[in-house]
């Protein structure tokens, strides 16, 4: 599966390469600019010939004009050919760039195929290292590493492979410094797929995605997403949080769904901002506690069919309460 998974990246990723740089045939565009100059000055001696008074009796003068014409034709040849030199030059440095990522690139995706997981956390780190060195590669580098979480596995098993956990918990730390803002080599403006991935103590605080899809995701031990601003769309939908959670002081700016989740443990949105007019969170099970204290929800929020705790009841914001899978203003029906 690995193995498939690296062919399909490498040749995605070999589809994504910029055109080249094909100048056109020189000896063509240069003989074609010399007989543009020479028509040019045959031009100008004629008409000044023919058109300025005197110039019949100064033929000389004449001819030193339309060699100027000629001159300045032959410097606009010169500024081409220096203009043709300097893209070959860039063509060929970017032929060259070009190269040498893809062979780090293949070179990082076969790693991540092999069995000892030592060489697959090489391949880890390669992929990081090349997204930080060239950000037109990042995007395909940063779905590969997601692609990765998202290949089965499943922690609770008596046979945990505690090497491939480290694997996959270095994969997670590399995709969450480098989606924080101070980080030196930011990943700016990430869309994130981790649908039906596998996290493990995901630690996303202070993060920034554009779009993120947690779609089915499988949330083991203590998720982070405080502090944590999506930019744009964010799906929840189907997520199983196994362990304790927490949305405190996040900002959701766009489309946000919580569709269907399962919160097996607390489920903390302290002071979460949700500034889109629909958030959807139906159909979810809350089997502890729920905290929505001081959450501020722009227009609507759609909790149908939520299930909740009965050990502990729902804190929802100030002078807010649940009514027919809507939350509303308490004052409003006083």
């Amino acid at each position: 599966m690995r193995a498939s998974l690296n062919r399909r990246f490498i040749a995605k990723w070999r589809k994504m390469q910029s055109r080249p740089y094909q100048p056109k045939p020189f000896f063509a565009s240069y003989i074609a600019m010399l007989i543009v100059g020479a028509a040019g000055a045959y031009i100008a001696y004629m008409a000044l010939y023919s058109w300025v008074p005197g110039a019949k009796k100064d033929s000389l003068e004449v001819a030193k004009t339309a060699l100027t014409v000629v001159a300045g034709c032959g410097a606009v040849a010169a500024l081409y050919v220096s203009y043709r030199k300097q893209r070959n030059d860039e063509a060929n440095s970017d032929r060259e760039r070009d190269r040498l990522f893809t062979d780090r690139f293949t070179k990082a995706a076969e790693q991540l195929g092999h069995d000892a997981a030592a060489v697959r956390l090489a391949g880890m780190y390669a992929l990081a290292r090349i997204a930080d060195d060239s950000e037109r590669d990042r995007e395909t580098c940063m779905n590969v590493i997601c692609a990765y979480l998202r290949m089965p596995y499943d922690p609770t098993s008596s046979q945990v492979d505690r090497a491939e956990e480290n694997v996959r918990r270095t994969a997670q730390r590399i995709l969450q410094e480098r989606l924080r803002p101070d980080h030196p080599h930011c990943w700016r403006d990430a869309d994130v797929d981790l649908s039906g991935a596998t996290l493990l103590d995901a630690a996303f605080s202070r993060a920034v995605f554009k779009k993120a899809l947690f779609n089915g995701a499988q949330f083991y031990g203590v998720t982070l997403f405080g502090v944590t601003k999506f930019t744009w769309r964010t799906w929840f939908d189907e997520a199983v949080f196994h362990g304790t959670v927490w949305f405190g002081h996040s900002r959701f700016s766009d489309q946000t769904t919580f569709n269907g989740v399962k919160f097996r443990n607390q489920a903390r949105f302290t002071s979460a901002f949700f500034r889109h007019a629909i958030v959807h969170f139906n159909d979810v099970t809350f089997e502890a506690e729920a905290d929505f204290s001081n959450a501020e929800f722009k227009e609507v929020a759609s909790f149908e069919n939520v299930s909740f705790s009965s050990a502990t009841p729902p804190v929802w914001p100030n002078n807010k309460r649940l009514e027919n899978g809507r939350l509303v203003s308490v004052d409003s029906h006083t």
